[in-house]
C-alpha cells in the first residue's frame, strides 16, 4: 500500500507466505510532463559507423544470433543483435560505443583493449548481465517506438530518461522501472558513456520516496520486533536507493527466502550473516589501511551523522529505539565510544556541536545531570 510517498513493506515472511516486494506496489507520481523529442534522423547504417563498431566485443564465448521471445522484439538493427539476454550489456552497440572503442584503439594496442574489455566484462556476474538486460531492451524497445535517432540514445540525454519514466508510469511498478533504469546505467558505464540519470529532471519524474519493513527481532525488542524506516537522500549512501538496488540484483526465488538474503555465484540464495558482513567491510577497509570497525559503531555512526545534519534529537532517539534518558547515556560514553571506533570521521568542531545538541536535549526531557551520571554506571555497550 503507497501513503503519502511511503512504501510499506509486508512483514518478513517465514515458513511458506508468499513473496513480498517493499516495492511492488509504488506507483510513482505525476510531477512533469513528458518532454518534447525532436524528429530523428534515419539510424545509421553499418558502413557509416566508424570501423570500430565492427570490432566483436571480446567475450569468453562465440555470441550466437537468436529467435527474441514474444514481447522482446526490436526493430532490425545492426547494433542490436539478437543474442542472451546476459550478452546485451555487451554484444548491444551505439555510435558512441564505436567512437569510444575507435578512441581507445588510437592510444593502445588492440591486444590491450581486448584486455580491458575483458576486465570490463568479467566485473559484471551472468545474473547480474541477464537482469539488467531487461532496461536495455525496453529501453531500445521505447526508442525505437518513438524513432528516436541512434545518437541519442547514448549518451541518453535527461529529457530522454524522462520521457523513458513517463512512457511506463501507471503501466509499471516503480520497482521495475528503476530496475531498468539500473540497466541502461550499467550499458552506459560499460561504454564510458556520461549518465544524466542523476539529474533533478529524472529525481522528480522518479518521485521522492522512503520504505519501512518490519523485522522480527531485535535486541531490546526481543521476539516483538521493530519497524525499519528508510528515507531517500540525494547522494551516494541514499538508503532506500541501496535497497532497490539489493531487491534489482538479489530477486528472491523461493516463497521463504528472508529480504537480506543474496544471490551466489551460483545463483543460490544465501541468508546474509553478521560475521560474513563485517569480514566483508573488514577487508575493504584494511586495504584503504584503516582500522577495523565493530557492528555497534555502524549505529554509532548513524545517529551522530543524523544529528549533524540537523535531525532533532527525538528523532534520532526514536529511529534508534532509545530512550531519552538512554540516548543521553549514549552520549556521555561517546568520548570513549568514538576513538574505539569513528573518531577520525569527525574533528573537534563536530564533537563540540554534538555536545551542545545533547545538552539542549537533556534540558527539553527536563533530566538530571545527577540522573545521567547515577545511571552511567549501568550503561552497557
Amino acid at each position: 500500500m503507497t501513503v503519502g510517498g511511503t512504501f510499506h513493506v509486508p512483514p518478513r515472511p517465514t515458513g511458506h507466505q508468499s513473496l513480498f516486494h517493499p516495492f511492488k506496489t509504488r506507483v510513482i507520481p505525476s510531477v512533469i510532463p513528458t518532454p518534447l523529442l525532436s524528429t530523428p534522423t534515419q539510424q545509421p547504417t553499418l558502413n557509416e559507423l566508424p570501423n570500430s563498431s565492427r570490432i566483436p566485443f571480446p567475450s569468453s564465448r562465440t555470441i550466437k544470433p537468436r529467435k527474441p521471445q514474444s514481447g522482446r522484439h526490436t526493430t532490425q538493427n545492426v547494433l542490436c543483435p539478437h543474442v542472451p539476454a546476459a550478452d546485451h550489456l555487451f554484444a548491444w552497440d551505439t555510435p558512441h560505443a564505436a567512437r569510444h572503442r575507435q578512441h581507445l584503439l588510437t592510444s593502445l594496442p588492440p591486444q590491450l583493449v581486448q584486455s580491458a574489455m575483458m576486465a570490463i566484462r568479467s566485473a559484471y556476474a551472468p545474473n547480474t548481465k541477464s537482469t539488467y538486460a531487461a532496461g536495455t531492451l525496453r529501453f531500445t524497445q521505447f526508442c525505437d517506438t518513438w524513432g528516436i535517432d541512434e545518437e541519442e540514445r547514448m549518451p541518453a540525454s535527461y529529457p530522454l530518461l524522462c520521457a523513458f519514466i513517463g512512457e511506463h508510469k501507471g503501466k509499471r511498478s516503480g520497482n521495475t522501472i528503476r530496475s531498468w533504469l539500473s540497466g541502461i546505467r550499467a550499458w552506459h558505464i560499460v561504454n564510458h558513456a556520461p549518465w544524466f540519470g542523476d539529474d533533478e529532471w529524472v529525481q522528480l519524474a522518479h518521485g521522492s520516496s522512503s520504505a519501512n519493513f518490519h523485522i522480527p527481532w531485535t535486541k531490546t525488542t526481543k521476539e516483538v520486533g521493530a519497524s525499519v524506516i528508510l528515507t531517500t537522500h540525494n547522494d551516494i549512501l541514499c538508503p532506500v536507493a541501496a535497497l532497490k538496488n539489493h531487491l534489482a540484483i538479489n530477486s528472491p526465488t523461493d516463497q521463504s527466502t528472508p529480504l537480506f538474503a543474496y544471490t551466489t555465484a551460483s545463483r543460490q540464495s544465501k541468508i546474509l550473516l553478521k560475521h560474513e558482513f563485517l569480514n566483508f567491510c573488514n577487508d575493504i577497509w584494511s586495504s584503504a589501511m584503516l582500522a577495523h570497525i565493530l557492528g555497534h559503531s555502524f549505529r554509532i555512526g548513524g545517529a551522530v551523522e543524523l544529528l549533524l545534519a540537523g535531525v532533532p534529537p527525538e528523532i534520532v532517539a526514536a529511529t534508534g529505539g532509545w530512550t531519552s534518558l538512554a540516548f543521553l547515556l549514549y552520549w556521555r560514553r561517546m568520548e570513549e565510544i568514538l576513538p574505539m571506533s569513528t573518531s577520525k570521521a569527525y574533528n573537534k568542531s563536530h564533537i563540540d556541536s554534538l555536545a551542545v545538541i545533547f545538552e539542549h536535549f537533556r534540558i527539553k526531557t527536563k533530566i538530571p545531570s545527577a540522573l545521567i551520571i547515577a545511571s552511567d554506571g549501568n550503561l552497557s555497550l
